[in-house]
């Protein structure tokens, strides 16, 4: 998870746990971000409100968290984000006084429906950023266990492409889409995301010369 990750998120008492990969996720979001972002398959809830917590995202007006399975994550997810706006609101009381600061809060919103078929008017608009720790294998992928085959490192909610036409149809142009994904498929996202619209700019290798995943930033053109 990481040395310095909050350690008391919620989670479902079954299914799928988060792991290392929100955690580096929520440290490469960008530090500050103007306008309307979305998390998408937000689960909990780790990635964006981690990144919050790390002081990331300064400037933002709306974060969405977006996730499909609302009978597994709404309780976990709900309580993670008034937990972080409670904490906030406590330190933002504290800052007033001593700063008399303005008094604008971040919209935290949980948004329970399939990106696949979510609208720019489903969210107030476009887009400025969108965040994904996506799954990770392809439906009928071979040696997977039953297990495996059940969480939510496996496409069961939608293929690869169509996750990169979803984050297009929901973004500006010129805004940054952030990813992980597996390196031993980074050819294939690359081609899927010229497909629609996205070119790469930055890509991060985690440290370990063996790590799996890495992290790549793409932009709308």
């Amino acid at each position: 998870m990481g040395p310095d990750a909050k350690d008391d998120y919620l989670q479902p008492p079954k299914g799928v746990r988060f792991s290392a990969d929100s955690i580096l996720l929520a440290h490469r979001l960008p530090l500050v971000l103007k306008g309307r972002a979305a998390d998408f398959g937000s689960g909990c809830g780790v990635v964006g409100l981690e990144a919050l917590r790390l002081g990331r995202l300064k400037g933002l007006e709306t974060l969405f968290f977006i996730e499909v399975n609302r009978d597994l994550y709404f309780d976990s997810l709900t309580v993670n984000i008034n937990d972080w706006l409670k904490d906030s609101w406590l330190e933002k009381k504290r800052r007033e006084e001593e700063e008399k600061i303005g008094d604008l809060f971040l919209q935290l919103r949980p948004v329970f429906s399939d990106w696949r078929y979510l609208k720019p008017e489903d969210l107030g608009g476009l887009l400025d950023y969108i965040a994904v720790n996506p799954p990770y294998f392809p439906l009928r992928s071979s040696g997977l266990s039953a297990k495996a085959r059940q969480s939510a490192r496996h496409e069961a909610f939608g293929s690869l492409n169509e996750l990169i036409e979803a984050a297009s149809r929901l973004i500006k142009p010129s805004a940054l889409l952030t990813m992980t994904f597996p390196r031993l498929r980074l050819s294939e996202l690359i081609k899927s995301a010229a497909r629609h619209g996205f070119y790469p700019i930055r890509l991060h290798l985690p440290a370990r010369a063996q790590a799996r995943l890495v992290i790549i930033d793409f932009k709308k053109y």
